[in-house]
């Protein structure tokens, strides 16, 4: 059994290379990523684009905080590590000589970055290994997938048609399906959410850890191919960074789980004003990293699902808005430009 790594976006420096999430990312890579590698002899890792979060203003206080817990650790124990260029690692949105892996990840040898489309073969199974598909390269890159026979295996960070670009939110435009059709599996990076189509074989692999509160309860971790029964195999992260809690004239839950996140109070009744704040004053005792209180939420958007109060997310209030204009632009591609813009903003 020969077994192949696969990660998706790590986003490393991501919320302004705030030092709380550095640490929550390290969290995966030291009590997870690695012992389930040395564990299970797993030598190779494809790692699927957005390796750094910002393009332009790459943190060196988060490449520290990463690099002897991540990088340094390759090296140490003797893994090799593909990876693709994305949309976030490169500093021109039209090419992508200037990228961030590129400069910074030269001193490891163990370390391959690819800036063009490269087959590779491990253990018998050949990869196709595409990055990031823009102006400068989009034609290259075109000529390699419409070949007859190209590769066992492809590895991308794609913009496809249709898939979910986080969870509820699918995307709209982007590559046809059909043109991974020739490929038994098709694994890419660049959304977030985990998704499958099972008809074109297209896996998005989703992100390794939550980064974003659009996250909570969506499950992130990493994936493990078998190049010999071409199985993949999904290995959940139980460490989450979001929590949200909703306060009904007292609330039953585990405070303490609360410890370290960033929580999302959503007030629905509190008749005792001493005993709610109270409550809050325990949460705060937890350490919690953030604390957002909700109380006017009868002014929000509220729907009714299973006796349990959900309120829509900006992403959803963003495509309502859109829908109710009167306009000659292409609402599916505006969505997909204000989707964009949102992400970008709840990254910082």
């Amino acid at each position: 059994m020969a077994l192949v790594a696969i990660l998706g976006d790590t986003h490393l420096g991501a919320r302004n290379a705030s030092s709380h999430f550095s640490n929550h990312f390290n969290k995966f890579f030291s009590e997870l990523f690695y012992p389930y590698l040395r564990e299970h002899n797993i030598t190779q890792i494809i790692q699927l684009g957005d390796l750094f979060d910002n393009r332009t203003q790459l943190s060196l206080k988060a490449y520290h905080a990463c690099k002897s817990t991540w990088f340094d650790k390759l090296n140490e124990y003797g893994i090799e590590m593909h990876v693709l260029l994305g949309n976030h690692d490169i500093f021109y949105k039209n090419s992508l000589q200037v990228n961030s892996p590129e400069l910074l990840l030269s001193e490891y040898s163990n370390i391959k970055v690819y800036n063009k489309p490269t087959i590779i073969d491990l253990y018998g199974t050949t990869f196709a290994l595409v990055p990031w598909i823009c102006d400068e390269n989009k034609e290259q890159i075109y000529d390699f997938m419409n070949r007859d026979k190209i590769a066992d295996i492809c590895c991308g960070h794609f913009e496809i048609d249709g898939f979910e670009m986080m969870r509820g939110m699918p995307g709209h435009g982007g590559l046809p399906r059909n043109l991974f059709d020739r490929f038994e599996l098709t694994m890419s990076g660049h959304y977030h959410t985990k998704s499958y189509d099972p008809y074109y074989r297209i896996q998005y692999v989703g992100t390794p850890y939550e980064i974003t509160f659009a996250d909570l309860n969506d499950p992130r971790g990493f994936h493990v191919f078998d190049t010999d029964t071409r199985k993949l195999e999904f290995i959940h992260n139980p460490n989450t960074m979001f929590a949200r809690v909703v306060y009904n004239n007292g609330y039953d839950g585990d405070i303490s789980s609360l410890a370290n996140k960033a929580v999302k109070l959503i007030v629905e009744k509190k008749s005792d004003l001493y005993k709610f704040d109270r409550f809050v004053d325990s949460v705060k005792l937890t350490e919690v990293y953030e604390l957002q209180i909700i109380e006017n939420f009868q002014d929000l958007h509220n729907v009714e699902t299973d006796g349990t109060i959900s309120i829509e997310n900006s992403q959803t209030i963003i495509n309502h808005y859109i829908d109710k204009l009167t306009t000659s632009v292409d609402k599916n591609r505006l969505k997909d430009f204000m989707t964009g813009l949102y992400a970008e903003s709840i990254s910082e």
